[in-house]
């Protein structure tokens, strides 16, 4: 057999805000939901960082395992428990698709339902 070779150029850090983004695109695709708006006091916030998402919270405990909190907004009419969890499912798979980094928590807060037509 064969052994693979393995070449190590140095190393990838990838910033929490990478990550934040990341999910917040699988949010926006994800059909029925809708990232959470911000409040009063992020949106003054966002003068000073415009590209800070206040809606995803992405966390790194002590042992290095990330966990990641989406703030959304449901679309009435559909089933929240199951539209959660595909749109946990769906972050997981692209998280680690896209980093190679494993979840280990992801937490769906529903802030509000948001009624009519998605647009």
């Amino acid at each position: 057999m064969r052994e693979e070779q393995k070449i190590d150029y140095g190393s990838i850090h990838i910033h929490k805000r990478a990550l934040a983004d990341i999910v917040a695109s699988v949010v926006q695709e994800t059909e029925g939901m809708s990232l959470a708006a911000d409040h009063l006091g992020q949106r003054f916030l966002k003068l000073f960082a415009p590209q800070k998402n206040f809606a995803i919270d992405v966390k790194i405990d002590r042992d290095n395992e990330v966990s990641v909190e989406a703030r959304v907004c449901a679309r009435l009419g559909i089933n929240i428990p199951e539209a959660s969890r595909y749109l946990q499912e769906a972050i997981r798979d692209t998280v680690e698709r896209m980093t190679d980094i494993q979840l280990k928590d992801i937490h769906i807060n529903i802030q509000g339902i948001k009624g009519g037509i998605e647009q």
